[in-house]
């Protein structure tokens, strides 16, 4: 199959990558939004590359690590959606923001005030903001911020109403934050039942973050950013009127939670994860792809629709049940049939994006054959 790689490893399907992010534009383009992308799913800016030819308008982080990592590939436009609360962050946060050397100087030595990066962040919390404020006026900085609003996912944010309506006066005041928009999260479409469920999600992410950004307006605050961000609601919040940007993540490699919830279909599916058979059995194959090669996870809800911990589209029978860190134990329904020890199979991991964070390198193939790599840069 792939012989030249030493596995377990990543596999990326060029033409159903590229067939995705072409889908995502498309409804961006569709719903009047712009698209940002979460780069925490794939942390590569080889891939952040085909984004931004594809349509994107900057990126999207979940840490210092991963907008780091863009910065230092020349992205320039980046929404850290995560606060900074301690001071280890924040150092590596304000570095970022500094202004960066204009390649266009002889020396080196000198920043263009035209180059500072752009790099916006979230919070929720009266002391988080002035926490930042403090940081960037010692700095000399202005940190853009994006008020973070609970949907329903009930993790961080503020529901819309007088609490976020005071934070927002208060960052409004600080002179060195300066507030641009509201921004939301649908984590808890994971756990939709239905599609009805599901778009239910969608519609309750859009009004949510519309009415926070009505509210503030009304308070004389002005709100240009008005942002949702999920892969199973992108069909349906971004269509909300009033949002103005969208951050999907997932849906560059969908994953077989994607599928479970029905956003795409198994041929939707860029990621793959390539394996060699180690041992074979009459009720099982052993392959060499364990929890240190995908993790353990069932879904931030634990979707009872996941069997397994992966999918063999070439074999639906074969379920991936068990997992030890260097062992990957498929049950045989049928028995292994004509596979032998060293024959290399593929399947689609539940989640892409904890998969990823743990390999170095994304194996982009086409027509059965490998035509790049692409360096994982931002696993931390």
């Amino acid at each position: 199959m792939f012989a030249e790689l030493a596995t377990p490893c990543l596999l990326v399907e060029a033409s159903i990558l590229q067939r995705n992010l072409a889908r995502a534009m498309a409804l961006a383009t569709q719903a009047g939004v712009v698209l940002r992308p979460h780069v925490k799913t794939h942390k590569c800016p080889d891939l952040a590359r085909r984004q931004q030819e594809a349509g994107a308008t900057g990126f999207t982080a979940a840490t210092v690590g991963e907008a780091a990592a863009l910065l230092e590939a020349g992205f320039d436009d980046i929404f850290l959606a995560y606060p900074v609360v301690d001071e280890v962050r924040l150092r590596e946060l304000l570095a970022l923001m500094r202004p960066r050397t204009s390649p266009g100087t002889s020396n080196g030595n000198h920043a263009d005030e035209g180059m500072e990066n752009r790099l916006a962040v979230a919070l929720d919390h009266p002391d988080q903001a002035r926490f930042l404020d403090e940081a960037a006026r010692r700095a000399g900085l202005t940190i853009p911020i994006r008020l973070e609003v609970d949907c329903g996912h009930h993790r961080c944010g503020l529901p819309p109403g007088p609490e976020l309506v005071a934070l927002a006066r208060l960052i409004d005041g600080l002179p060195g934050l300066t507030l641009e928009g509201v921004f939301t999260h649908a984590g808890h479409a994971y756990g939709a039942t239905s599609p009805e469920a599901l778009a239910a999600i969608g519609r309750q992410e859009g009004e949510a973050v519309v009415t926070a950004a009505r509210m503030l307006r009304e308070a004389g605050i002005p709100v240009p950013i008005v942002s949702v961000g999920s892969t199973p609601t992108m069909t349906v919040s971004p269509f909300v009127s009033g949002v103005t940007e969208m951050r999907p993540g997932n849906y560059v490699f969908h994953d077989a939670m994607q599928v479970m919830l029905k956003v795409c279909t198994w041929e939707d599916c860029a990621l793959t994860v390539l394996a060699t058979v180690i041992g074979v059995y009459p009720d099982r194959l052993v392959i060499d792809a364990g929890s240190k090669a995908i993790g353990l996870d069932r879904g931030a809800h634990g979707l009872s629709q996941l069997t397994g911990y992966g999918r063999f589209i070439n074999h639906p029978d074969w379920v991936l049940a068990r997992l030890s860190e260097e062992h990957g134990v498929i049950d045989l329904p049928a028995g292994p049939g004509d596979v032998r020890p060293g024959d290399q199979v593929r399947f689609v991991p539940n989640h892409a994006c904890a998969a990823v964070n743990l390999h170095p390198v994304l194996n982009v193939v086409e027509g059965g054959r490998l035509v790049a790599a692409w360096p994982i840069r931002a696993r931390r």
